[in-house]
């Protein structure tokens, strides 16, 4: 839903603003980041409103035999105590999952909720259409017309609002091409042609479904597709996240030290100086990230073996031609080696890029203001943007802050940082 402007009879006058509910802090999505940033603001005295539904990307964006990249171990959320982390929740729950490491979708989206619950976080599941300044700070409206005011607005909307669609297959009408965020229901695939564009997890297991419900499927991907090698073949010698230190050899304890997402020094500095990356020169940030933070993902054997001889794969190839044929029924595809690709369905495993524009709700003002570096809000220290009060956590904080905060692990480190910045800001308005 596009931004919608407080209309004419409803102007921001003085009077008009002091109607309103005033809050200190408005969460603006209910996911990981969402769900941890209340959970730290709960042990403030201050007036906080969450909007959002509850793990709702992980609910309705994801298919539930899609599995987490982290370990469960690098994939809490975060509260003060540390109280409430994946350890705790399998002290009660689903301690069987505990020796399988990956983190299913049905199991994360279990702990999120209970997560909530346990540290009663209420959330209003109203959709935010519109986010405007005033001089009290922030003018938030909701689809049910409501309006309120806040001091400090948090954009904590995951990953959604940014789902990547490469140029040369915008204007394809939805019937024929859809982002794998925006489809779970794999199933209207059977007995059809479906071409895959991506080459990274989600995209490969993707495939399996996809080609389980008896789709004949092309995966289509513009590098070679990294697989770990078969657990007998193993001789890198790193060891698994998750894996105790007892069970590593002083060899991997110095090469490969013990970090939450995977074992290594990389890791390990961002993990325990995650806000070092912040201040670094620029040319070495774009560095790090291009090298470092792109996390290109080793896609699990097991995936291998279920695409064999079931699946057309075209590696290292580019999507050279789009054409809708067959009266618009169908898509030809024609890629970089020559090869001509027909289907019934194109279903894009392309990922997610910044850009704040997509976040439909910010006030067009508010988007031009921002100060950005490749589509991405450029924060301070305390995640906060050009625009005083506008914070922003996840995804969005990674071009300032670094690859920790595209991963669920990265909210410890954000609430401990924004939360004691936010009050302080708060407390200061008061006085």
């Amino acid at each position: 839903m596009a931004y919608q402007a407080v209309s004419q009879r409803e102007q921001t006058t003085p009077s008009s603003l002091s109607s309103l509910p005033h809050y200190d802090v408005v969460i603006i999505g209910a996911g990981p980041y969402g769900l941890s940033m209340a959970a730290h603001l709960a042990h403030h005295p201050l007036k906080v409103a969450m909007f959002g539904k509850p793990m709702g990307f992980w609910r309705y964006s994801v298919h539930p035999e899609i599995t987490l990249r982290s370990h469960w171990s690098a994939t809490a959320l975060s509260d003060p105590e540390r109280n409430y982390e994946f350890s705790h929740y399998f002290a009660t729950h689903d301690q069987q999952e505990t020796t399988a490491g990956s983190v299913s979708q049905p199991l994360f989206i279990r702990y999120g909720l209970w997560f909530q619950q346990q540290l009663k976080l209420e959330t209003d599941e109203t959709q935010i259409v519109g986010v405007e300044r005033s001089p009290e700070g922030f003018i938030v409206t909701l689809e049910d017309h409501r309006r309120l005011l806040s001091t400090i607005v948090i954009i904590a909307n995951g990953l959604s609002a940014y789902s990547y669609i490469p140029p040369e297959y915008s204007s394809l009408p939805p019937d024929l091409m859809v982002h794998s965020s925006q489809q779970t229901d794999y199933q209207q695939y059977a007995q059809k042609e479906i071409a895959i564009i991506g080459g990274g997890p989600s995209a490969v297991e993707t495939a399996v479904i996809i080609q389980k419900s008896g789709a004949k499927v092309h995966l289509i991907t513009r590098r070679p597709i990294r697989w770990s090698p078969p657990v007998e073949e193993d001789t890198s010698n790193i060891p698994l996240p998750g894996t105790p230190l007892s069970e590593r050899t002083l060899w991997q304890r110095i090469r490969y030290p013990d970090a939450r997402l995977s074992p290594g020094w990389f890791n390990w500095w961002i993990e325990n100086h995650p806000y070092m990356f912040h201040s670094l020169p620029r040319k070495l940030k774009d560095k790090l990230l291009k090298e470092k933070g792109g996390y290109r993902p080793v896609n699990n054997y097991n995936l291998k073996v279920s695409l064999a001889n079931k699946a057309a794969i075209h590696e290292s190839c580019t999507v050279r031609e789009v054409s809708v044929i067959e009266e618009g029924k169908r898509v030809q595809l024609t890629l970089s080696d020559g090869t001509v690709v027909h289907c019934d369905h194109i279903l894009l495993g392309t990922g997610y890029r910044v850009d704040l524009q997509k976040i439909s709700f910010l006030a067009p003002d508010i988007i031009a203001q921002i100060k950005t570096y490749q589509d991405s809000p450029i924060l301070t220290r305390h995640f906060e943007s050009t625009i005083p009060g506008l914070y922003f956590t996840g995804l969005a904080s990674v071009i300032s802050f670094g690859p920790l905060f595209r991963f669920v692990t990265g909210t410890d480190a954000t609430a401990r940082n924004i939360i004691p910045a936010i009050v302080r800001k708060v407390s200061k308005a008061k006085k």
